[in-house]
């Protein structure tokens, strides 16, 4: 994998002169970014690849729920649907995508779920169809800057920082490490529970070499609920039972099992 990063290595810097060129228009005005007058949020990272957003808007909206008109506003990756879409109890994934669905189901009326993929152009719409919003979650939006939001929060992964890693295609970074200085706050997301004083000062230190002065970094992990069974009583259970794992799992499975067989034939052979 090292030598193909190499091989790789001449690609990432074409990426770097686009992506650079790209936040440099922005970063002098060449490229307007629009300031708006509802607050907004940006949760996103400028890594490929999962780093706990969902989660983080989550958060955010039990965090505020009480407090604000929230409406979440995601592209809506995947979805077999274009353009503008307010959720209502007609859109499933198909139409909204994954995450948005999983913000729909979670909190029913208690929010409001978009997607679009011109974030911009979506504003003036929800507005419109909710005129009382007075907070949007931008959801996967750091790379989105039409839009300068109120607060802007970037997630690195514990086990993969960005400050370790490299851009596209050689690592995974979407754009330069030194983009971190757009973050108002920056959360360390996956930490595990036994994470000490040291490390976080070490981890903090090699934030701070990109981020801007005093901007805080959080540390956080999930920590999962209770299981809920899935049937009341015996009379509802199912005969059988589809089990869907990831093909990493699946091959954990298959090597557990085959260390199983080959322990099973030692002992045989002994016997």
């Amino acid at each position: 994998m090292r030598y193909v990063r190499l091989l790789l290595f001449p690609f990432s810097l074409l990426y770097h002169l686009v992506t650079h060129l790209r936040n440099w228009f922005y970063d002098n005005h060449f490229f307007k970014s629009f300031d708006l007058e509802v607050a907004t949020i940006s949760v996103g990272n400028i890594t490929v690849g999962g780093t706990g957003k969902t989660p983080v808007v989550e958060y955010l909206i039990r965090l505020r729920k009480e407090h604000n008109k929230i409406v979440t506003l995601s592209r809506g990756y995947k979805r077999k649907t274009n353009g503008f879409i307010l959720a209502g109890k007609e859109d499933d994934a198909k139409t909204i995508g994954d995450e948005p669905f999983q913000y729909f189901n979670k909190f029913n009326n208690e929010i409001g779920v978009s997607v679009c993929e011109d974030r911009l152009f979506a504003i003036p719409h929800i507005l419109s169809s909710l005129p009382e919003t007075d907070l949007i979650l931008l959801d996967d939006a750091y790379q989105h800057r039409k839009i300068k939001p109120t607060c802007n929060i970037l997630l690195t992964d514990y086990n993969k920082p960005f400050y370790n890693d490299m851009l596209l295609p050689a690592g995974n970074l979407r754009e330069s490490k030194n983009n971190a200085n757009r973050a108002d706050v920056i959360i360390v997301t996956k930490c595990p529970d036994e994470l000490g004083e040291e490390e976080i000062k070490r981890i903090d230190n090699s934030i701070s070499r990109y981020s801007r002065r005093n901007v805080p970094a959080f540390f956080m992990n999930i920590q999962y609920g209770i299981p809920v069974p899935v049937f009341n009583n015996k009379s509802d259970s199912c005969e059988k039972v589809i089990l869907v794992i990831s093909s990493s799992c699946a091959l954990r499975f298959a090597y557990a099992r085959l260390a199983r067989l080959r322990s099973i034939a030692s002992t045989s052979e002994l016997l």
